[in-house]
Parts: C-alpha cells; structure tokens; sequence
C-alpha cells in the first residue's frame, strides 16, 4: 500500500498497488494506467484523423506493430541497465509481472518501429512524429501515477504548498 499525501492541503490517500485481483491474477495500477494511456491516445489519434494527410487507418495498423515494439524496447533497455541481476537470473528476463520496463526503450523501440513502417507506408516520419507526440507526451503523464503508486521516479523535496509526499505503508 501506497500513502500518497497532499500536505499543503491537508490530504492524504492510501492506494493498494493491485487494483483487482481476477482469479489468482493480480491487476496493478501501473498496467491500468498503461492500457488508459494507450486508449487515450487512440482516441486522440481518431480525432486526429487526417491531420498531416495521416489516415487514423494506417495509425490503429502502426500502432499493432508499433506498440509491441514499445513494450519489447522497454523490457530490453531495463534488461541492458540491470545486466548484473539478469545474468545471475537469466529466467527473469521474461518475468514482466515483477516490474522492469523503462520509457526510453519503449520510445526508442517504437520510433524504430515507426521509421520502418512509414518507409512502407509511405508517410513522412516528421509529420508522423508532429501527429503522435502529444499523445505519447499525455500518456507519459498517466503512466506518471503509476510511479506515485509504486513509490519511484520522484523528484526532490520542496516545500512548496503544493507539495507530496509518497510512503510505503508499514
């Protein structure tokens, strides 16, 4: 469990990791917040559609290859960062469900994915860039809560009013 508190405003919440339990399978909050900011983003790409003579068809077919890629560069770049761990625990590598994914390797793994596909589809990588970003940059910021939740990737301390304060519960 997670305390995440609004000091300033005297607020505070207490927010379990799992979301649900179905069956013997945990749901995290983190893999919600990952799903709603990939729902986010094809929404926002159907409103999109047209913008740069983009067809928000030949975004849902990228996203298909594009997104699998995302998730297998995050899962490497983590992997390459913890080498030390994985070559004692070559089983884990596969072991998604125990954490390990990082941002930059989705990005870095989807705008390779992204490169090539619009090679083949004929589409000018900037202006796909132009259309896909503020997207990404959105979803970036909801999978944000995602780390609130798990306690990581927070900045320094302030004392600002409108400060937070993240703590595991004991």
């Amino acid at each position: 469990m997670s305390i995440v508190t609004f000091p300033g405003f005297n607020l505070e919440f207490n927010i379990p990791k799992i979301a649900m339990t179905i069956g013997s399978i945990e749901i995290h909050w983190y893999a919600i917040l990952t799903v709603t900011a990939i729902i986010v983003a094809m929404i926002l790409y159907k409103l999109y559609d047209g913008r740069f003579e983009i067809k928000f068809d030949d975004i849902f077919d990228m996203s298909l290859i594009v997104i699998p890629a995302g998730v297998i560069g995050g899962r490497l770049y983590y992997i390459l960062f913890n080498l030390d761990y994985f070559f004692y625990s070559p089983k884990s590598i596969f072991n998604m469900r125990s954490g390990g994914m990082a941002i930059y390797g989705a990005i870095i793994g989807g705008a390779i994915a992204c490169y090539f596909l619009c090679k083949k589809k004929n589409i000018n990588i900037l202006d796909l860039l132009d259309y896909i970003v503020p997207a990404i940059a959105l979803g970036q910021a909801i999978g944000r809560i995602g780390n609130f939740i798990n306690i990581e990737a927070y900045g320094s301390e302030t004392s600002m009013p409108w400060r937070m304060g993240i703590y595991e519960a004991r």
